[in-house]
């Protein structure tokens, strides 16, 4: 406690020595000093945080941009404003096994066979990720068939070729 009064002391006395010039330029150094504190303070916690904020902004704005087709869509779907075909033959498991056989002119190893309640399970072992994509797409888009669930599984050493499992239901 002694040593606290005692640099007061020393302190004040070398306040009182200053002039007044140099007492308001003491000041107005300090008040410059925690003005920019202040600043640096704000810049800190919210300008960072409104950076952040805009570039959310931006991603939800081009993520928007790429749904409003597909709400468009399917809100035409839901106003029966699109048609869809119907199953040709009305065997949907039929069709299924016919329409993947166009897929690949190799020959696909895979399986397909009906499952509870008119759901159809597809398990190809290779095939390419964009062409099972774009069928899968051809699909919904033209005979209004629905993906259940699906599971693709990236297949080692082997680029954009994957094992994919699905079920589709009409």
């Amino acid at each position: 406690m002694e040593l606290i009064k005692k640099n007061y002391n020393l302190l004040l006395n070398k306040w009182q020595k200053f002039d007044i010039r140099e007492k308001i330029l003491l000041i107005l150094c300090l008040v410059v000093i925690f003005i920019f504190m202040l600043y640096q303070l704000y810049y800190l916690f919210f300008a960072f945080d409104l950076e952040k904020k805009e570039d959310e902004l931006k991603d939800k704005q081009f993520m928007l941009a790429k749904i409003i087709p597909s709400v468009r869509k399917i809100e035409k779907i839901k106003n029966n404003q699109i048609t869809f075909k119907p199953i040709p033959n009305g065997n949907f498991i039929d069709f299924i096994k016919q329409d993947i056989n166009s897929l690949n002119s190799e020959k696909l190893n895979k399986d397909v066979y009906m499952i509870h309640g008119g759901i159809v399970r597809i398990d190809i072992k290779e095939i390419n990720f964009d062409i099972i994509i774009s069928w899968l797409q051809n699909l919904s888009q033209t005979y209004d068939i629905k993906v259940k669930r699906a599971f693709v599984e990236r297949i080692d050493k082997k680029p954009g070729i994957v094992r994919f499992v699905s079920e589709l239901e009409k």
